[in-house]
């Protein structure tokens, strides 16, 4: 990788004392960006960092197809995990408003996100 991106990449790698192995492969990821112009770079990085985080990259809907039923994890209490982003749960059973467990106060009786709706940054 010749650009000024793997250059900025191998440089600031280097410096901080990064296994070569370690390197490589970071610069292969880095790499791939090269390919994307200027405009392009920042929604792309956008993607990738959601996706790197198991977030999703459109609404989530009330689709059965995209929610998994966890019977296990309250005993008695029926609750769904979206399949498309792990951090989204449901008590409805059509799935119509969800919450995020890394938001979810317990002691809430807030419904959670109604459909249709854009995911939480």
């Amino acid at each position: 990788m010749t650009t000024q991106l793997g250059t900025h990449a191998i440089a600031e790698l280097t410096y901080q004392g990064v296994d070569e192995t370690r390197k490589g492969n970071i610069v292969a990821i880095v790499g791939g960006f090269a390919d994307f112009s200027d405009e392009e770079r920042p929604e792309v990085v956008e993607q990738v960092m959601k996706l790197l985080s198991f977030e999703v990259l459109s609404d989530l809907t009330d689709d059965p197809d995209e929610w998994v039923a966890k019977d296990d994890v309250i005993p008695g209490q029926q609750i769904w995990q979206s399949n498309r982003w792990p951090d989204a749960w449901s008590y409805s059973a059509d799935h119509s408003n969800y919450f995020l467990m890394s938001q979810h106060n317990p002691g809430s009786s807030s419904p959670g996100i109604v459909f249709p709706t854009s995911p939480a940054p």
